[in-house]
């Protein structure tokens, strides 16, 4: 049960047999609002929120590492014995475990979750010293329990963190952002109100202070429903620097009210980093564009080239906080016949651009994009089927990883550790055809170390394993990437990782047809490092294919001994593709022969053949890949690693590393390190042509 509450939402006390949905419940929040997957509003009921919160408790205790979910079912034997009583403390409770949690998994969408969690636990329940929820319906709590969970350090989660306040506001100054003025000056000017709302909020009113000195705007957005303002953003944009920034009516990461008339100053407000992790969502996932602001046609926020920074707009945020890349590619290449297909570039186009969506912009993707086609967008003639390819090639992005990929324990180097570490994430959706189609991932970047101590008969997700690996792999309708390493009774050893990212079959250059596409895994495996050679044929018969490097699991590549280096890669021989690996019987001490397994993926579609920029080219320092002409035509990943990839330097604190980047010049170039001497690693890369 869920620390100790009892009731039908519980099965078991393990929290590997909790019933739990098998998709994420809550899809955004925005300024305290929850929105479910449909993209409309969600009115939960305190077994909504108790059922969600053990969706996302579950979801992280089986991501993280052993030493992580010993820890978390330690934490949580210490808050049972304190004892919650009724729905509102255990909603404390569980909000305070999965804050806990997040901290210690630290996965991919941690601000996203941290957002959820407060948000759902403020829905029903009232923390000292904040307003009452809009709902007792979980009842009270006590005052003993709140100071017993306090002095526990259980509610550190609902403090502010990091640089915010002052600090913000000076930083924003510098960078040529206007400050907004206190809420309730004479200098907000009311614009009017919307007519339209994507919160649904009962009555929504645009205020706007114009600047000269910085040039730029700030706009606040009350909500409310008779006197009491609820929700109460502001954002700012420096037109001359494209600099913007970012405030809500938050104290302690939750919404407090504002009478209508009241005077509040800025300082009363959270800015920046302080929002992380409160009521009001990410901003920059749902405020993201050419501008910070979401305009409908017509109404009073559109304030036309007021609003227009001269550059791309740059949030000044929280670090993990989508930033805002742009404008996205997603449109590029797509054929459209008219009258019976039109663009929405004819109108999104100079000042208008769309934002990069990807699956790291929830918000945008499941609130704004739909709800825009289906209320305001195209203007005069919403939901107008003529524009419903590029409408689908934008929702298409939204299920892929972001252009600038997935850093996964930092793109070349990362801090050793005495404890596993486990991380797996969500690359994008792939909902059609064999295994895995829609597009292929793979490896932009990728470092070690790679080792394995422990017997191949031990599986690698297995707690007894010992060892490390990076991996791509395909998992229901998901592409997944999972990085582990597990030094548990030895020396700290450093998590491997590197960059990975996705390509759409759609934006392939000659792709016939992207729905009628494949992926198909081989392997090869070493079951105790006896096997100096091996290959396997990885072609697909009747067809030709684009295979990287997906998998590099255990003793890969120990060591460039015997005149020839240690390699694992894929890549055409003799009129195929092979996956092959070769190693020397003795690295150097104290590595051992052991056991290791590469895996690649082919991909291919029906009558294509794939067409190349570059093809496995060595880098055995910096080579350049294509020219700065083809850079923004072509994706390039690895297709194969050769040296010392088990070796570290300087205490483990640097490890080998291929890295594909993009040089001073603008060209696309593959680097690796570290050159030269005993250890030298290198590696094999391809480009491929998209459109």
């Amino acid at each position: 049960m869920l620390a100790g509450c009892p009731g039908p939402h519980v099965s078991s006390d393990k929290i590997e047999d909790w019933k739990v949905a098998e998709t994420d419940p809550v899809v955004t929040v925005g300024h305290g609002v929850l929105f479910g997957p449909d993209g409309k509003p969600i009115d939960p009921s305190p077994e909504f929120v108790l059922d969600a919160q053990r969706f996302y408790l579950k979801r992280l205790y089986t991501q993280g590492g052993e030493r992580q979910r010993a820890t978390f079912t330690s934490e949580r034997q210490r808050l049972q014995r304190m004892k919650p009583e009724g729905r509102a403390e255990q909603l404390l409770v569980n909000a305070s475990l999965l804050a806990s949690l997040i901290e210690s998994v630290k996965p991919q969408d941690a601000p996203f979750l941290a957002s959820k969690n407060v948000a759902l636990l403020t829905r029903f329940v009232q923390i000292e010293g904040t307003d009452p929820p809009k709902d007792a319906g979980a009842g009270p709590i006590r005052k003993r329990f709140l100071d017993q969970l306090a002095d526990a350090g259980g509610l550190k989660f609902l403090s502010a963190t990091q640089a915010g306040g002052p600090e913000y506001v000076e930083e924003c100054r510098r960078a040529g952002v206007p400050i907004p003025p206190d809420w309730g000056s004479p200098e907000w000017k009311s614009k009017g109100f919307l007519t339209t709302d994507f919160l649904a909020s009962p009555q929504s009113e645009i205020f706007a202070v114009e600047s000269e000195s910085p040039r730029g705007v700030c706009m606040a957005l009350p909500r409310s429903s008779g006197n009491t303002i609820s929700l109460l953003g502001m954002i700012c944009l420096g037109t001359e620097t494209s600099k913007s920034c970012f405030w809500d009516n938050q104290r302690n990461k939750q919404q407090f009210n504002i009478q209508k008339g009241t005077a509040v100053p800025l300082s009363a407000f959270a800015g920046g980093a302080d929002l992380n992790g409160g009521t009001g969502g990410v901003c920059t996932d749902c405020h993201a564009g050419e501008n910070p602001y979401i305009v409908h046609p017509g109404q009073p926020m559109d304030l036309g080239n007021k609003i227009v920074p001269k550059a791309w707009q740059d949030p000044l945020v929280h670090p993990s906080w989508p930033q805002n890349p742009g404008p996205t590619t997603a449109l590029n290449g797509i054929v459209l016949t008219a009258p019976a297909e039109l663009p929405c570039t004819s109108c999104h186009a100079s000042g208008r651009h769309f934002p990069e969506v990807s699956t790291q912009t929830p918000g945008y993707c499941g609130l704004i994009l739909p709800s825009a086609f289906k209320l305001t967008m195209p203007p005069g003639d919403v939901g107008d089927t003529k524009f419903i390819k590029h409408f689908d090639a934008l929702q298409a992005a939204c299920k892929q990883a972001p252009g600038g990929g997935v850093i996964i324990n930092g793109a070349t180097q990362s801090e050793p550790a005495s404890t596993r570490i486990d991380t797996t994430v969500t690359l994008s959706s792939c909902t059609g055809g064999p295994d895995c189609p829609i597009g292929f991932c793979y490896w932009k970047t990728v470092h070690g170390p790679f080792w394995q101590t422990t017997a191949s008969s031990i599986p690698i997700g297995d707690p007894n394993y010992r060892g490390s690996f990076a991996r791509i792999f395909a998992d229901g309708n998901q592409w997944k990437a999972r990085v582990l390493v597990d030094p548990t009774g030895g020396p700290p050893q450093a998590p491997p990782g590197g960059t990975v990212e996705c390509t759409n079959y759609q934006d392939i250059v000659t792709v016939p047809d992207p729905k009628n596409c494949f992926a198909k895994m081989f392997t090869v495996f070493d079951k105790d490092g006896t096997n100096l050679s091996q290959s396997v044929d990885a072609s697909v018969t009747g067809t030709a294919s684009a295979n990287v490097l997906s998998g590099l699991i255990g003793n890969i590549a120990q060591s460039t001994l015997e005149r020839r280096p240690d390699t694992l890669r894929v890549g055409e021989a003799g009129g195929k593709i092979v996956l092959g690996q070769m190693h020397s019987p003795t690295p150097p001490p104290p590595l051992k022969p052991g056991p290791l397994t590469g895996e690649s993926w082919t991909n291919g579609c029906a009558a294509w053949t794939p067409t190349y920029a570059a093809k496995e080219v060595l880098a055995t320092s910096d080579t350049q890949l294509v020219s700065a002409a083809d850079a923004n035509s072509v994706r390039c990943y690895i297709t194969g690693v050769t040296g010392g990839w088990s070796s570290t330097r300087n205490n483990g604190t640097e490890q080998p590393y291929a890295e594909i980047y993009k040089g001073a010049g603008g060209d696309i170039r593959l680097r690796v390190s570290p050159p030269g001497e005993k250890d030298q690693v290198a590696a094999f890369a391809s480009c491929i042509r998209v459109k």
